[in-house]
């Protein structure tokens, strides 16, 4: 009497078919998985980068010559004028966040704003700036 044995070391096409979608199924997921990670960088970046445009594109210039003037009863310079304009394409800028820096060979000081911003004609005191006119868009 012959035995008859079976063996089951071989995968029937059910079971190749099973492993097959189980690779399919995670490939899948992880490649959702890599794509949203690169969208979410990409995301980031376009947001640095806008706001660095937007810093940058809102930015002033001095446009013209710069005066040194004195008063009749020294020789000495005791206010600077000059006109500044937004950079082409600028957008516009708050006047009041303005840092107004001096430096000469001896010192560097940083110059408050006067009280009222804006005073047609009036100057500052000593160590403030302040608009003195408006012409035409431009801040002198």
């Amino acid at each position: 009497m012959q035995k008859t044995m079976y063996r089951e070391d071989a995968f029937t096409g059910l079971e190749a078919a099973i492993v097959l979608i189980a690779f399919v199924a995670v490939a899948t997921v992880f490649s959702f998985v890599v794509l949203g990670a690169g969208f979410f960088t990409t995301q980031k970046s376009q947001d640095v980068v806008y706001g660095g445009v937007s810093q940058a594109s809102s930015s002033m210039e001095i446009v013209g010559d710069v005066f040194g003037l004195k008063n009749g009863t020294t020789s000495e310079i005791d206010r600077i004028r000059f006109t500044v304009a937004l950079t082409v394409g600028g957008l516009p800028v708050d006047c009041s966040e303005i840092t107004l820096t001096w430096s000469d060979a001896g010192t560097v000081s940083i110059l408050a704003a006067e009280g009222v911003l804006y005073d047609k004609g009036v100057y500052p005191g000593a160590g403030k700036w302040r608009i003195i006119d408006i012409q035409n868009g431009a801040t002198t």
